[in-house]
């Protein structure tokens, strides 16, 4: 899950291709890099290789990868709310606003 998720933040981030994606990974502070799971050697985290990133991401199957997203964002909706890419609930601004007319 760990690669899947650097090369999501990356992407988001505005990297495109493997080479940019393990670049952007090999600048990550060691903190980061265990927020994503990195494998740990020596007491240090250690991002995937280009090669590695790029196996994984050629082989996910994009249709699971999206029916996965949707099933964490129908998980953690309210009734009628979705997720921002954030992981922010959406609907929050106008539940505050239906509060403050009352």
């Amino acid at each position: 899950m760990g690669i899947l998720s650097i090369a999501a933040a990356a992407i988001l981030s505005g990297v495109r291709g493997y080479k940019a994606i393990s670049h952007w990974a090999d600048n990550l502070g060691q903190k980061t890099r265990g927020r994503f799971r990195c494998r740990r050697v020596d007491g240090r985290y250690i991002v995937p290789s280009q090669y590695v990133i790029r196996d994984v991401l050629i082989r996910v199957d994009p249709a699971e990868v999206d029916r996965a997203l949707q099933r964490w964002n129908t998980a953690g909706a309210c009734p009628g709310e979705g997720r921002g890419p954030a992981g922010q609930q959406l609907g929050h601004r106008r539940q505050q606003d239906a509060q403050r007319d009352r």
